[in-house]
């Protein structure tokens, strides 16, 4: 909220500020009482899914913008708003844009090493965070998709594109994520929640690469265990080479830097991806 005070003042600009204040039981309603904005209460806490769309439901505006309460915007962010809006009076085109998420202002080793690399590689979808989307287009492809747990954003995305409006990322809209995790812990939990949709369904596991690699992770565990079981040496082994293939690919592939000082820690915090991703499937309800 003061983020927002800080950006717009200096801009002849109509907005509004809906807040979904999602279940909170702390102080949030005493804070987000002090600024102009209008709260939207929820007693349970819901999906983000779905209190997106709640709030979105009492929009008035034609241009929506939608950022979650972890996200730090910047004037650069205020600016590419009020242009993109400009645009879309003048030529009525539906969009979506936004971009990806920027680590923290101070951010930790994790952050640095895996989160730096992760959101800066071309992607075909944008962060629920950071979205800005004319209210038609949203209304056509029917808002988010209010039973999935996670991943709303990257199926939000291809819903658009699948009509042919598909994300366009602009470096313009330029935030801050102050929620990744700084700890391992943090890291792994993360990690088990983001993991959930990708194993709702065997089709859903056959349209993610990391279901598939997670899988594979798992698998060779396995193998290496056995191999410890039977004092098959030359198993445990070869799962142990496949298994550093596999965090090295996976590593390269998502643009993770693999720097001789930092090899160690991309190597644990690939390693602890795969732990959350694998602990996913022990979190989903049945």
């Amino acid at each position: 909220m003061s983020s927002l005070r800080q950006c717009f003042p200096e801009i002849d600009f109509n907005y509004e500020v809906l807040v979904v204040n999602n279940g909170s039981n702390d102080n949030s309603s005493e804070i987000i009482s002090k600024y102009k904005c209008t709260e939207i209460y929820t007693k349970n806490k819901l999906r983000p899914s779905v209190a997106r769309n709640i709030g979105v439901g009492q929009a008035k505006g034609e241009v929506l913008a939608f950022l979650d309460s972890d996200v730090l915007v910047t004037k650069e962010w205020a600016n590419a708003v009020v242009a993109k809006y400009n645009e879309y009076s003048v030529t009525g085109e539906s969009f979506i844009t936004g971009d990806y998420y920027h680590i923290s202002k101070v951010p930790s080793w994790i952050e640095t090493i895996w989160f730096s690399g992760i959101y800066e590689k071309s992607h075909t979808y944008i962060c629920g965070g950071n979205i800005l989307i004319d209210k038609a287009l949203y209304l056509k492809i029917g808002g988010f998709s209010e039973n999935l747990e996670t991943g709303e954003d990257v199926d939000f995305s291809s819903k658009c594109s699948n009509i042919g409006f598909p994300p366009k990322l602009d470096s313009n809209f330029y935030v801050y994520h102050e929620g990744y995790p700084k700890t391992i812990g943090g890291f792994i939990k993360r990690e088990r929640w983001h993991g959930k949709s990708d194993f709702v369904s065997i089709r859903s596991i056959l349209k993610s690469k990391v279901a598939i690699a997670t899988i594979a992770f798992i698998i060779l565990h396995v193998l290496f265990g056995l191999g410890l079981v039977v004092k098959s040496y030359s198993s445990c082994f070869f799962s142990a080479i496949v298994l550093l293939v596999l965090l090295l690919a996976f590593l390269s592939n998502n643009n993770i830097s693999l720097k001789f000082k930092n090899f160690h820690k991309a190597i644990f915090i690939s390693y602890s991806y795969f732990v959350g991703r694998s602990l996913s499937i022990f979190s989903i309800k049945s």
